[in-house]
């Protein structure tokens, strides 16, 4: 996303910060909506994107090459902190409305045994989703573990992760140009570099549930 200073911030840049260091190279990450960016990627404007799942990396085969997988998200329930239903098992929300992300990997089976039960809306993007559950309009969002990102960037104190669906880790890449190859190479060869607790650490800076941004906790 892009800062109050109107730079580019967040776990991507973080990323890309480290792999600079250790490489010596200039990647330069570009905020923007993913469609836009995955267009100037197969148009060639941009070398590649960071930081996405292999379904979407590979939705158009033979366009990108994907690096060793970095890091890892699952699906998510988030529900306002205040709703009192305990969630073990996804048939616990049956008859409850529900918003899930259009395009998400893997809801579409997830939500395969409880759709006909459910009020179920599709939303356009991860923040409009948790948003809907924010004003009250459904009880559940269905979307990443990640995307506790957004409701920290937007200050949603009053909405929480409820339920992760451990069954359904998405591994994340970096996809890059297919006639570029070696980048994705040039990329591996970073990612190796860089241990699991480092790793942990970046996601952890802009995911754990607290303010990132001012650094305060939420409760």
């Amino acid at each position: 996303f892009v800062d109050e200073q109107g730079r580019s911030s967040g776990i991507a840049v973080d990323l890309a910060t480290i792999l600079n260091d250790r490489l010596g190279t200039h990647i330069e990450v570009v905020s923007g909506a993913y469609s836009d960016l995955a267009q100037q990627v197969l148009s060639k404007q941009l070398d590649g994107l960071m930081v996405v799942s292999a379904q979407v990396a590979l939705a158009d085969p033979g366009q990108l090459v994907t690096s060793q997988p970095h890091l890892s998200t699952s699906l998510a329930l988030f529900a306002r902190r205040d709703e009192p239903t305990s969630i073990t098992r996804k048939q616990d929300i049956k008859n409850k409305p529900l918003a899930y992300i259009e395009g998400l990997p893997n809801s579409v089976l997830w939500l395969a045994d409880i759709q006909n039960a459910n009020q179920v809306s599709p939303a356009n993007n991860s923040i409009q989703c948790l948003k809907l559950v924010a004003e009250s309009k459904v009880d559940y969002c269905l979307t990443l573990s990640s995307d506790q990102f957004y409701v920290n960037k937007h200050r949603l104190i009053n909405v929480a992760i409820k339920y992760l669906d451990l069954d359904n880790v998405i591994p994340l890449f970096t996809a890059v140009r297919a006639d570029w190859p070696e980048l994705a190479e040039i990329i591996n060869v970073g990612l190796q570099s860089i241990d699991g607790a480092h790793l942990n650490q970046i996601v952890g800076r802009w995911t754990d549930p607290y303010d990132a941004l001012q650094g305060q906790a939420i409760s």
